[in-house]
Order: C-alpha cells, then structure tokens, then sequence
C-alpha cells in the first residue's frame, strides 16, 4: 500500500539547540574572544590583527563539536568583534 496525501506526515522539527545550551554558548563565544584579545595583544605582527598563533581555534573546536552548527553564529560574531579594531585601524 502506497501512502496516501492522508497518512503522509512531516517528520517533526528538530531544533538545532535547546535554550539549555545558550548560557554555555555565550560563555564559548566570550571564552572565544578573550583568547582572540589575547592572542592579538600578545602574538601580533603588523598591523595588529595578524597573530602568529591563533588561540581560540581550540575553543571554536570544542563549540562545533558539542554544539554542531548552532555554535557558528557565536563564532562568527566573536571573530568579528576582536577584529574589529584591526579592521578599522586605516588603510595599509
């Protein structure tokens, strides 16, 4: 018996995380942007946001895998703010 428009349901949705996990997000993503800070105050060439060694690859590492893809969003925005002030330094 084939399935009719009748007995087919939608597999139910999965979310990607529960709001159990976004304090320990937010605590990765601040963890994240602390050793970026670090990093680019202790490791850094010129211009300032170049660093030799890039601590907070570890902790991006450990977000993505106990959180998967719900962790990249607060990698991203964590990047982007502890670069921010090499990306507006001036031009080269």
């Amino acid at each position: 018996m084939s399935p009719t428009p009748d007995t087919m349901t939608a597999p139910p949705l999965r979310v990607a995380f529960s709001l159990h996990a976004l304090p320990w997000l937010l605590v990765g993503g601040l963890a994240y942007y602390g050793g970026a800070r670090l990093g680019m105050a202790l490791l850094s060439i010129q211009p300032a946001n170049i660093t030799l060694l890039w601590l907070p690859s570890g902790v991006a590492l450990v977000l993505c895998a106990t959180f998967g893809r719900a962790a990249l969003p607060v990698i991203f925005l964590a990047s982007f703010i502890a670069n921010l002030p090499g990306m507006t330094q001036g031009s080269l």
